[in-house]
């Protein structure tokens, strides 16, 4: 399916039931390819590990591979902190739990802030052992990147929204200042609406301030309808030019967290 994939990028999410796959060449329009490939029981390192070998076509020579780890705790911290190792490895002990694992650092370098995370060693291992030279990343970080970018020609307070089937992320900017930003576990449309409104409500946005939402279309479909009756303004979230270009209704039908990765590097 890929006749020269050191042209090629490579995007994979880690989640708790198996692998989002994307890849595309940037030089080729409508060269987007994607996969999902359910693990064999439940989450493990060893069940990412089956996963990749058993698709050869993970283990081509990739111009760049780069993954995202979805459900990986994660702490926000501005970078004079974040520049100190032993404040930021307590800080993610604390928040996270995870007290015996290497830190890794998303810089967001206009938010002034840094996404900090602890990823499985046994999965970083076998990341770093298979693929070289590859970016392992939270996905957290790549929305917040793409967000913060679409949101500065915006009013201050604007709640960007997206919505997965059993979580939905929120994050509200001002300017270059990050207000708020986290995932919850939301499975119904009331547990999505409350966490939507419990944020805004924390933030002081009133209803003029818009919400903008992304993600799974069918939910979105959903929501709009029934959060229109506490927000003026519930926009469509603008899908990126660039990457319809590069895979049309497949690059639309891909998660948010994955696609937008190449517009974020």
């Amino acid at each position: 399916m890929i006749s020269n994939p050191r042209m090629w990028q490579l995007y994979i999410a880690v989640g708790d039931r198996g692998l989002d796959i994307m890849a595309y060449n940037p030089l080729e329009e409508h060269s987007l390819l994607t996969a999902y490939i359910e693990f064999e029981g439940e989450y493990s390192a060893k069940a990412v590990e089956d996963a990749v070998y058993d698709n050869p076509l993970l283990l081509n020579d990739f111009k760049r591979v780069t993954v995202i780890l979805r459900n990986t705790p994660f702490a926000l911290i501005p970078d004079d902190i974040a520049a100190d190792a032993p404040t930021t490895e307590t800080i993610v002990g604390e928040l996270t739990g995870r007290t015996d694992s290497e830190i890794l650092l998303d810089k967001l370098p206009l938010l002034n802030m840094s996404v900090a995370f602890a990823p499985d060693a046994d999965l970083l291992n076998f990341l770093r052992r298979t693929f070289s030279g590859v970016s392992v990343r939270h996905r957290i970080s790549a929305l917040l990147g793409y967000w913060h970018a679409t949101t500065r020609a915006m009013r201050p307070l604007t709640t960007h929204v997206n919505l997965r089937d059993d979580t939905v992320d929120i994050a509200s900017f001002s300017g270059n200042s990050l207000l708020f930003a986290n995932t919850f576990k939301a499975a119904s449309m009331a547990d999505r609406l409350y966490y939507i409104m419990a944020v805004r409500e924390s933030l002081g946005a009133d209803a003029e301030i818009p919400v903008v939402l992304g993600g799974d279309r069918r939910l979105r479909d959903e929501l709009s309808g029934v959060l229109g009756r506490y927000v003026t303004r519930v926009l469509p979230a603008v899908f990126p030019v660039a990457m319809f270009k590069a895979g049309g209704q497949a690059a639309m039908n891909t998660p948010l967290d994955l696609v937008v990765l190449p517009l974020c590097e």
